[in-house]
């Protein structure tokens, strides 16, 4: 017989019996007991669903078909702009050949007041620092190429500028062509 550190063989003793011939082996460990459940699983016929009953209620797959508290009714929903203006359901309709575009539902949402801030706080700074002042439609489309951005996995905000593709699978984001907008305003902007 053979022994190494922590017992014959190696191994720590218990592990795999007892440590020397003859020895008790170690008590087993304990382990908390849970409590258990009162759960049944009947035999069902193929075919029909499977059914437990757990704590006097029987449970059936698939048998609800309808949202739990009862049936939802349909309700119309419109929606109230900061302008006051009211958007119904199936409201796309401005006037007979004109549909409203995601571009005026961001508007309708996007407060006025906001947007003249924002266009009066940016240009004291860019003033301030001798460039040309900015404008709504300026800032407008500053935060389109923001959103624009978020589609785009890159390391540096330069890369979005980009006119040549990383990959011959993708083409080049070019936010420059793509927006109009050139990386120095951007940068500015920011």
């Amino acid at each position: 017989m053979w022994a190494g550190p922590g017992g014959p063989g190696g191994l720590s003793p218990g592990l795999l019996g007892p440590a020397f011939p003859g020895a008790a082996p170690p008590p087993p460990r304990s382990s908390p007991t849970l409590p258990t459940m009162a759960t049944s699983v009947t035999a069902t016929p193929v075919g029909s669903p499977p059914m437990a009953t757990a704590h006097g209620l029987t449970w059936a797959a698939g048998y609800v078909q309808e949202p739990v508290g009862g049936p939802v009714p349909h309700q119309a929903w419109s929606v109230h702009t900061p302008a006051g203006e009211v958007i119904y359901e199936c409201g796309d309709v401005l006037c007979p050949g004109r549909m409203r575009r995601p571009y005026d539902y961001f508007l309708a949402m996007f407060p006025m007041d906001q947007l003249v801030r924002m266009v009066q706080l940016t240009t004291t700074k860019l003033t301030a620092r001798g460039m040309a002042p900015t404008s709504a439609g300026e800032v407008l489309k500053f935060l389109g190429v923001c959103v624009l951005a978020t589609r785009y996995e890159f390391a540096l905000r330069a890369d979005l500028w980009a006119t040549t593709a990383r990959s011959k699978y993708m083409l080049a984001p070019a936010f420059g062509e793509r927006t109009g907008m050139s990386r120095r305003r951007f940068d500015a902007l920011w």
